[in-house]
């Protein structure tokens, strides 16, 4: 096997908590690997806070992370063109679900959501009531909402996987 050879791989999978709004989003080689499973059409799947890592995927992620950051959402936009997830369908870790986490748990506001992160790159959002499971499927993508998702992704993961071995 050659060295970075991703196509041994079946599946990626990014979990949820505060990397991927931290560092996960603008890391180089998660994008790397985000455009190779892309490009090839393989699962991909996160749950909770992690589709936001998806923006990895853009080239310039840690301008378009400094961008969100600083409140600057136009230029965020402009940076996230031709960002290979746009128009997917997807969850995230929901706005609502994001203010009582801030509060309780990380104990900090957040400069930013996951869910306008996403929405602002080119996403289709879409989230339910907080705390309620919610998975969605969109083409290789697939993403659960938050922990309360975690059994129901991981069910859609395996039958998508078993589907790819017939």
């Amino acid at each position: 096997m050659a060295h970075g050879d991703l196509s041994q791989y079946r599946a990626v999978f990014v979990p949820g908590g505060p990397a991927p709004l931290i560092d996960l989003m603008a890391d180089r080689d998660l994008g790397t690997i985000l455009r190779d499973f892309h490009a090839h059409r393989r699962t991909t799947v996160f749950l909770c806070h992690a589709p936001v890592a998806l923006l990895a995927a853009l080239h310039d992620a840690p301008a378009v992370q400094a961008a969100l950051r600083a409140g600057d959402v136009a230029w965020a936009r402009r940076l996230a063109r031709g960002w290979p997830y746009r128009g997917y369908r997807m969850t995230v870790f929901s706005d609502e679900e994001e203010a009582i986490a801030a509060q309780s748990v990380f104990h900090g506001e957040p400069p930013f959501t996951p869910e306008d992160g996403l929405r602002i790159a080119g996403a289709r959002v879409g989230t339910v009531k907080g705390w309620g499971p919610d998975v969605v499927e969109d083409r290789e993508l697939l993403t659960g909402q938050n922990p309360a998702s975690d059994a129901q992704l991981a069910d859609l993961t395996l039958r998508v996987l078993a589907a790819q071995s017939h």
